[in-house]
């Protein structure tokens, strides 16, 4: 939405000595006859001041023409927008697993016995695996406002839900609506890779990235193994690092006919697998088997990949002044005609 603003805003002070020569104009007696003394006329009583339309409305008028030009000289415009530059370009792609298994929770370290693990749920101190990267990824893309950031969402197969942008509202919109089930159950990693490479071999940026966050082994049947994607990504300049997410203590709910109940989800991502396409690509491993070690592993990215450099915005105004000036010129040829035609004067 277009904003309106005032360049000069200053210059409207110049409406208070127009308000002032208005007054004093409307106020004014004009004599219709000169006599060379007042004294019986002042004998007669004061006459009464009325306003009549052939002084008040070409007034106006007049007035009317001096305030439009007073907003004319203040520079009236409407933001248009701005043009936002980098001084140097990230594109970092954000790769969030949503099979099946990211239903699971893992608990806080200091939650030593299943009790305490089932009390704390049953308060709401426990969270989805989907639901802790969320929160996480959403603090890493608020803390890199500079950067082309985007989007991919897999299970089976890819799904790309964001490309590289700066609209960064726009993509912790998207982030937040990431939900399981909706790409799949199973996990395939060569997917995403693959996908991100598609969508950034022609970017123009320095650098591009890959955040692989996932807590599955590959079970996917895709033509690419993940160690093919890798090398694929390779050789388009395409760093991956990956996440594994999920401790040995991992937990899921079950819904049964005597209500939910908590019971133990084995770890099945292939730590191997992820190291190695990480090394493949230059990239680093993190394993995340809480939201501490997650919220650990983002800031280590954060601090590894440069942050771009925003340059001062370009500004784009859309300039009003010469409507402004065309509105007075119309009140003052308007007020002109009607003091010399429509309101005449006689002697």
């Amino acid at each position: 939405m277009e904003n309106f603003e005032l360049q000069f805003p200053w210059a409207l002070a110049l409406l208070v000595p127009l308000a002032a020569c208005l007054a004093r104009q409307l106020l004014k007696r004009e004599p219709a006859l000169r006599i060379p003394s007042l004294a019986r006329f002042r004998e007669a009583g004061t006459p009464t001041r009325r306003l009549s339309p052939a002084r008040l409305v070409p007034a106006l008028f007049y007035a009317a023409a001096g305030a439009l030009l007073i907003v004319a000289l203040a520079g009236p415009r409407f933001s248009a927008g701005e043009i936002r530059r980098r001084a140097e370009g990230t594109d970092v792609m954000l790769a969030v697993d949503l099979s099946d298994s990211m239903a699971a929770f893992d608990p806080a370290k200091t939650l030593r016995t299943d009790e305490e693990i089932a009390a704390a749920h049953r308060r709401g101190e426990t969270k989805r695996r989907l639901d802790v990267c969320k929160e996480e990824l959403e603090k890493f893309i608020r803390a890199r406002p500079n950067d082309r950031i985007g989007l991919i969402a897999f299970a089976d197969l890819a799904f790309a839900v964001c490309p590289p942008t700066l609209d960064h509202a726009w993509l912790l919109k998207r982030v937040a609506a990431l939900e399981l089930h909706t790409v799949g159950e199973g996990t395939g990693l060569a997917a995403p890779i693959v996908s991100v490479v598609n969508r950034t071999k022609d970017s123009d940026a320095k650098r591009k990235v890959m955040v692989l966050f996932t807590d599955g082994a590959n079970t996917a049947q895709n033509k690419v193994s993940p160690e093919q994607a890798a090398r694929i990504a390779k050789d388009y300049g395409l760093t991956v690092h990956t996440v594994g997410i999920g401790g040995e203590r991992a937990y899921v709910v079950q819904n049964g006919f005597l209500g939910a109940r908590i019971v133990h989800y084995p770890n099945a991502f292939d730590e191997a697998a992820l190291k190695k396409i990480a090394e493949i690509t230059g990239g680093d491993y993190y394993a995340a088997d809480d939201r501490d070690a997650m919220r650990a592993a983002l800031a280590e990215i954060d601090k590894l990949e440069k942050k771009s450099e925003e340059l001062p915005h370009v500004a784009l105004y859309d300039e009003r002044a010469d409507a402004f000036a065309g509105l007075a010129l119309a009140c003052l040829l308007i007020g002109f005609a009607l003091s010399r035609a429509a309101f005449p004067r006689f002697p």
